[in-house]
């Protein structure tokens, strides 16, 4: 999916969207399994979401530059910490941000207290800006299914 489908696909008119910095090939998992959560809120937010997730606003998506403004800005190589996939939250505005769901389980000696179920990830963006859709995504819009579907 390239960038101007992708920037096609949203509806900030109906959902709120998301994303999440993660390192080389941990975006499958969380396409695979959902994003885990962890419980500490040190940035004192309201909802625990915003401990490990950032508003993706419609100004960093209105056009192809804009968004390349942002995967650049985010997204690197870097060897001390890999932040080169940049994963896409979607859910309605009804849920109000809160897909946060219960979760109180210890993974490799960290306490997850919440989950994003992989039905609001939309998909993530690897160092290249190259877009995978994530097919168990179900707020997209036609745009995004007939793309994805295309693309497969």
């Amino acid at each position: 999916m390239t960038i101007n489908d992708f920037i096609n696909s949203l509806d900030f008119n109906e959902n709120d969207y998301f994303y999440h910095i993660t390192g080389n090939g941990k975006s499958i998992n969380i396409l695979e399994d959902g994003l885990l959560v962890n419980g500490t809120n040190i940035l004192d937010v309201d909802n625990i979401l915003f401990t490990t997730a950032t508003p993706l606003y419609p100004e960093d998506a209105v056009d192809e530059k804009a968004l390349n403004n942002l995967l650049d800005a985010e997204l690197s190589s870097n060897k001390l910490r890999g932040t080169n996939e940049m994963v896409i939250i979607g859910s309605p505005k009804i849920m109000e941000k809160d897909i946060v769901e219960k979760y109180n389980e210890v993974i490799d000696g960290v306490l997850y207290k919440g989950i994003v179920d992989k039905t609001y990830i939309m998909g993530y963006f690897n160092i290249n800006h190259e877009f995978t859709p994530n097919e168990e995504f179900i707020y997209g819009n036609d745009e995004f299914y007939e793309e994805y579907h295309y693309s497969i």
